[in-house]
């Protein structure tokens, strides 16, 4: 089942908007990540802890999709 379908509060297409709270942890988490000289697949790996800990209803995969999200916006 597509995340979108359980009720979380972001779709995969652009014309829906994800919550912001979310939306602000990954910024300042891929922010921080790249302060600290990290790649790119770095940043997206330090991204995806903190979303699953904001969002522990979240598995990996659905954390991944929300980082990418935001990292394409």
């Amino acid at each position: 089942m597509a995340p979108f379908q359980r009720g979380f509060s972001f779709a995969p297409d652009r014309d829906s908007r994800m919550d912001p709270d979310l939306e602000n942890v990954i910024r300042q988490a891929l922010g921080d990540a790249l302060a600290a000289g990290r790649d790119h697949l770095g940043q997206t790996e330090l991204a995806v802890r903190p979303v699953q800990w904001a969002r522990p209803d979240m598995t990996t995969s659905d954390a991944l999709a929300v980082v990418t999200l935001v990292r394409h916006e």
